[in-house]
């Protein structure tokens, strides 16, 4: 049964209201985003955000989901493309860090995210939205006998805590292309991925 103009216009606010947040989350950061600027910016009340978040910690909460699962459909997109698993592996870390790059990502995810949602449901959201990948390209490797077999689960742990870590330094640093570039030359190097 198709949904009823009310429903479309119901949906139609509320992803109006996610981007104008997201908007201004990933530009000015949460902290200096009200509710009201970003019901002003789609001509809205308060009220109107009321309807659909019951709070901005709730709206930054589907923000980060989004920003997250788009990530994760760009690189497992690329991935998905290359039968090689090596190059599968390089595509994903690439992706992974050009991403880590954008301005938005590391305002909502990197320096927002673990703020805001605190740092245990912060990492609940990259196991979520980046282990089943880490873990397909380690599996995907380890098949091929391009990995020594190892346990999967610790050897995900591990790149998702280093990739983390590098994201994280990502935000800080004065030369960012340049670590970046470092940063993927060293897990290669790691993960034996350098052909």
């Amino acid at each position: 049964m198709p949904a009823s103009r009310r429903e479309q216009y119901t949906e139609a606010t509320r992803r109006a209201l996610l981007e104008s947040a997201r908007r201004l989350f990933g530009t000015v950061g949460y902290a200096a985003t009200t509710l009201d600027d970003i019901a002003h910016d789609e001509g809205l009340t308060k009220g109107a955000v009321y309807h659909h978040f019951k709070n901005k910690e709730v709206m930054f909460g589907a923000v980060i989901r989004q920003v997250l699962s788009e990530a994760l459909q760009t690189v497992s997109a690329k991935a998905a493309g290359i039968s090689d698993p090596r190059q599968r592996a390089l595509a994903a870390i690439d992706d992974f860090l050009d991403i880590c790059l954008q301005a938005e990502y590391q305002q909502i995810v990197l320096r927002d995210g673990p703020a805001v949602l605190g740092w245990v449901a912060w990492k609940a959201l990259e196991k979520e939205y980046s282990y089943p990948l880490i873990e397909a390209m380690v599996t995907g490797l380890m098949d091929a006998g391009l990995m020594e077999p190892h346990s999967v689960d610790l050897l995900v742990r591990l790149i998702v805590a280093w990739l983390i870590e590098v994201a994280f330094l990502l935000t800080e640093t004065n030369n960012a292309p340049e670590t970046r570039e470092q940063a993927k030359r060293f897990l290669t190097d790691l993960l034996k991925l350098s052909v």
